[in-house]
């Protein structure tokens, strides 16, 4: 994946700059996305999911009162959110409960895993901590959070690392959402966010020494 290949709306890596210019054009983040083309996209999805409804399944209709399997289910997952893996689960679950930030792994959009045993929601969050540890730089996940105000309720803000004692944010856009968190920090905590700019001698370095594939470096 080149580096260049980020989606400048909502910091998503994507595979080439042809799949980059698909992706951005229908980004959600993008305020001038092709309304007409996602306004498609969603009739067709409506237009499976009415096919997958007049097909039937095994268990519409039925009820863990009417149905032994649907019950046996119910019981299992009783107390075990975890185990629900829908593609987006992890990231509703915590956007339900006000969460946001660097702590909860896998709610990010990038490519995740760890690497010396330290969570990364992106690659470029990966790149972030192979520079800085390989320039003996300090640096941890940080597991520290923070409240702030936006629109009327209160939330949880976890940054993305400490490094050398300043909390640090890796974000690839700014949205209101973003600027709530930074104006409300605690004003005795040094705090630093770095976009895209900020990074370039880091994707510079790590792409030279590992190759663009670097996020194969995560522990399996």
């Amino acid at each position: 994946m080149e580096t260049s290949c980020i989606c400048r709306f909502c910091a998503s890596p994507c595979k080439n700059p042809n799949s980059l210019r698909n992706h951005e054009r229908l980004c959600k983040e993008n305020p001038n996305r092709d309304l007409r083309s996602v306004e498609n996209l969603a009739k067709g999805r409506k237009s499976y999911a009415e096919y997958q409804k007049s097909n039937g399944s095994w268990n519409r209709g039925l009820t863990k009162e009417t149905d032994e399997r649907i019950s046996r289910m119910s019981l299992s997952l009783q107390g075990k959110p975890s185990v629900m893996k829908g593609k987006h689960y992890e990231r509703k679950f915590n956007n339900a409960n006000g969460l946001s930030g660097g702590l909860r792994e896998g709610a990010g959009r990038g490519k995740k895993g760890r690497y010396n045993g330290i969570w990364c929601d992106s690659s470029w969050e990966l790149a972030y901590l192979i520079y800085c540890l390989e320039h003996e730089i300090r640096i941890e996940r940080c597991k520290e959070s923070f409240e702030y105000q936006f629109e009327g309720k209160t939330h949880k803000y976890f940054p993305d690392f400490i490094v050398e004692g300043t909390y640090v944010e890796i974000k690839g856009f700014d949205t209101a959402k973003v600027k709530a968190k930074i104006d409300q920090f605690p004003k005795d905590k040094p705090f630093r966010i770095l976009h895209e700019a900020d990074l370039s001698s880091v994707f510079s370095y790590v792409t030279q020494k590992y190759g663009e594939d670097f996020i194969r470096l995560y522990e399996h």
